[in-house]
């Protein structure tokens, strides 16, 4: 009778160990992956962050821009005289966006610049954006990627022809303005470099990447190291999202062979997107930490429970 009673004490203290045991497992499972998916969530939600405060400058920035070339008609002296140049190039050096700001005819052909070596360089603004049938119109337009320091080096970059990121490249600009019944045709280049400096600075590269691109889907600036800019880079469905949406996240993405959490934004303004990537496995680096120190002492712990009370069964 003594020896059945302890064998049922013993089934029901065994019992008791494995379900324990199970609890403690899953409770703790679950809260590990709990703790993951707030990892992650919060990292895509820094991500929405990052894209608004870069869409937000990456606007200012052109507001910027489209406001000293909205007033050059009236500031600069037109037709260009020898003054002409170094008006234009006191406007330049306060903007440090800008590699160049140009007076051009409204053929496109420059007649007076911050850089004289562009004089005379011929710029088309044909396939620029917003389009318009007139190339001088009123309003700022931006045009693909161009590779070089400037217009008088420079060359517009081919789809199929991209160059690596870290080459000279820059973003032109144009407006056209009215003056004494005349057109004219003013014309800048951006300078990719000031908003590189600007994500080496807020942007930890092992984590996030940021990007810049046009409503054609073409990508102008990366943080990306030994990324090809230039090139088609959003395409098909995925751009009619972004154009459809314009504001938006994607949980989980393939880039670069690598899975990414993506926030985008629509600038306000101007026809172009800003991306910003975070990679999965970097964002949950610190929770596989964590974890790992976690479920070792929730491992520990379990394993010297069940341990004392073997002891004690043992003994029954």
């Amino acid at each position: 009778m003594a020896g059945s009673t302890t064998r049922r004490y013993t089934t029901l203290l065994v019992g008791l160990q494995l379900l324990l045991a199970t609890i403690v497992i899953a409770g703790s499972l679950s809260h590990v992956f709990s703790l993951r998916r707030a990892a992650l969530d919060q990292h895509l939600e820094a991500a929405v962050g990052q894209a608004r405060i870069v869409e937000d400058q990456l606007t200012q920035t052109l507001n910027l821009a489209n406001l000293t070339l909205q007033g050059l008609a009236e500031a600069v002296t037109l037709p260009p005289e020898p003054a002409s140049n170094a008006q234009l190039e006191q406007f330049q050096r306060r903007l440090l966006f800008l590699r160049s700001i140009s007076a051009a005819e409204p053929g496109g052909r420059i007649v007076a610049s911050s850089n004289p070596e562009n004089i005379g360089q011929l710029i088309s603004t044909a396939g620029w954006t917003p389009p318009s049938p007139d190339p001088a119109a009123n309003f700022l337009r931006l045009g693909p990627l161009w590779a070089g320091r400037d217009f008088a080096d420079g060359r517009a970059i081919r789809n199929d022809e991209p160059i690596p990121g870290d080459a000279l490249n820059f973003v032109p600009l144009a407006r056209g303005e009215a003056h004494l019944g005349n057109q004219w045709l003013f014309v800048a280049t951006l300078n990719p470099d000031y908003f590189l400096n600007h994500f080496s600075r807020h942007i930890d590269p092992a984590l996030a990447t940021v990007e810049i691109i046009d409503w054609e889907g073409r990508l102008l600036i990366s943080s990306r190291e030994g990324d090809l800019v230039g090139r088609p880079y959003v395409t098909g469905a995925d751009l009619s999202r972004l154009h459809d949406e314009e504001i938006g996240s994607i949980p989980e993405e393939i880039e670069h062979g690598r899975t990414v959490m993506t926030a985008f934004r629509a600038s306000r303004s101007y026809p172009l997107f800003v991306m910003v990537h975070v990679d999965r496995e970097a964002a949950l680096r610190q929770w596989a930490a964590d974890t790992r120190q976690t479920l070792t002492m929730i491992g520990l712990g379990l394993l010297t429970l069940l341990v004392l009370s073997s002891v004690v069964i043992i003994r029954l």
